[in-house]
C-alpha cells in the first residue's frame, strides 16, 4: 500500500471492492489519509472512511457515518427524490444500528427507482438495498433483492456472492445456498 500510495488507493473508484482484501497494515495506512486527499470534499471523505472501517473497526465506522450524515445534510435536502441518496441513507442507518430507518430508506430508494423506468438506477438501488437488509439482519428481504439482481444485468453475480464478506452473513440460509448453487 505504501508503495502505491495511500492517497491514490483511497481515492480510486474501485475502493469498495478493494477494501475487503487489505490486511491490517494497509488498513492502518489508509486510516491516516487526510481529508485533503479528497480535495476537501467531506462527503466523499466520510463515505470512504465509513467503507474503510465497516468490517475492520465498527465503532470508527459509526463515527464516520455520523460525520457523513452531518456533511451530507444539504445534499439530502436538495435531492429528496434521488434513489441513490436514499440508498446511501439506508446503508448509513444500518451502520449506525438504526434498523427501522435503514429499512425505510432502502425501501424508499427502491420505490424511486422502478426497473421499468431506469434499469441502471434500479440495479444500484436494489444492490444497496440488499446490502442494507443484510446489515440489519433482514435476510429474506435481502435474498429477495439478490434473486432479482441475479436475473437482470447488475454488479451482483454468484462469484461476488461467494467472495464478498458482506454476503457471508447469509451463508447457511437455504435460499442463499440455492443462489450459490446456480
Amino acid at each position: 500500500m505504501l508503495q502505491f500510495g495511500a492517497e491514490q488507493a483511497a481515492t480510486t473508484g474501485a475502493f469498495e471492492g478493494l477494501v475487503s482484501t487489505l490486511d491490517t497494515t494497509d488498513l492502518g495506512t489508509l486510516a491516516r489519509v487526510p481529508l485533503s486527499a479528497f480535495g476537501g470534499n467531506s462527503v466523499s471523505y466520510y463515505y470512504w472512511r465509513t467503507l474503510l472501517f465497516e468490517f475492520w473497526r465498527p465503532d470508527a465506522a459509526r463515527a464516520a457515518a455520523d460525520s457523513l450524515v452531518r456533511a451530507a445534510r444539504t445534499l439530502v435536502s436538495e435531492q429528496p427524490n434521488d434513489p441513490g441518496v436514499h440508498a446511501a441513507k439506508g446503508w448509513l442507518f444500518a451502520i449506525k444500528g438504526q434498523t427501522d430507518s435503514a429499512a425505510l430508506s432502502a425501501r424508499r430508494a427502491l420505490e424511486l427507482a422502478p426497473v421499468a423506468d431506469d434499469a441502471f438506477a434500479w440495479s444500484n438501488a436494489a444492490h444497496h438495498a440488499a446490502g442494507t437488509f443484510v446489515r440489519i439482519g433482514d435476510y429474506d428481504t435481502a435474498i429477495d433483492q439478490l434473486e432479482q439482481l441475479l436475473a437482470a444485468p447488475s454488479w451482483i453475480s454468484v462469484p461476488v456472492l461467494r467472495t464478498d464478506p458482506l454476503w457471508s452473513r447469509l451463508r447457511g440460509h437455504p435460499r442463499f445456498e440455492r443462489l450459490l448453487a446456480r
